[in-house]
């Protein structure tokens, strides 16, 4: 089995005799670029940050804008290139971005049941999301909306650990394993992320708006407890301009 390994400096290293059940001679050899490697099995040495995986893309963004066009969904690496040269924006007062403990890429493996055409398939999905910790408990974390620069500090991880998930509550699928994770799934699953919402400012615009819906949403939660305390304590004028301000929030 030949790996890839790269290291929490940036180096690439290429093994071609990692599982060596017949005895041969380890070879290893370092690499400019992981571009002739994509079929590889990936190994990432602990302390990788996203920043010294991502510059290994970034180096040779003009294949991968061919290789992976689709993955990109027809968005260049370009447009992300100023942003990426960036130092981090993001500061401590950063709810989500505090939260953050590191970055994982795995894959999904979904059995998926098609019941009108009577058709069962497996459905197998790269995927790379940011980890935190919130209340002692592990949460997901989208990083389509997050700005790539606010990226670069975290550990990069590989969790190679699936099972395979079905669409179907009676389906009585349970089934575990260690999966393959090859460079070229690693990088399909950044680039699909990082371009699922656009190019940057498009991003940004979505991430605005979603954040502005929730604060209303919270907002409006608010006013109806407060509503309802008024009912409760017969202040009927005060319940009058809440209800008022809540239709008002909803509308707007």
């Amino acid at each position: 089995m030949v790996v890839i390994r790269i290291t929490k400096n940036g180096k690439i290293l290429k093994d071609e005799n990692f599982d060596n059940i017949f005895g041969l001679e380890t070879k290893i050899q370092e690499l400019d670029s992981v571009k002739s490697c994509l079929g590889c099995f990936l190994v990432i040495e602990d302390g990788t940050t996203f920043e010294t995986f991502f510059n290994l893309i970034m180096k040779d963004k003009e294949y991968y804008d061919m290789v992976f066009c689709e993955q990109l969904h027809g968005i260049s690496l370009n447009e992300f290139e100023k942003e990426w040269n960036k130092k981090s924006s993001k500061n401590k007062n950063d709810n989500i971005y505090n939260l953050i403990k590191f970055i994982e890429i795995e894959k999904y493996i979904d059995h998926v049941i098609y019941k009108e055409q009577n058709i069962k398939t497996i459905e197998i999905y790269n995927v790379i999301n940011a980890i935190g910790i919130e209340d002692n408990n592990e949460i997901i974390i989208n990083i389509g909306l997050i700005s790539i620069n606010d990226l670069k500090k975290f550990p990069l991880i590989i969790n190679y650990t699936t099972e395979i998930l079905s669409s179907e509550e009676e389906d009585d699928i349970d089934i575990s394993g260690q999966v393959i994770i090859t460079v070229g799934d690693a990088i399909s699953a950044i680039l699909s992320q990082i371009t699922y919402y656009g190019v940057p400012k498009q991003r940004d615009k979505i991430r605005k708006e979603a954040i502005e819906t929730y604060n209303n949403e919270d907002k409006i939660a608010f006013l109806k407890e407060k509503l309802k305390q008024a009912i409760e304590k017969e202040n009927f004028e005060l319940a009058e301009k809440l209800n008022k301000e809540i239709e008002d929030k909803k509308n707007n």
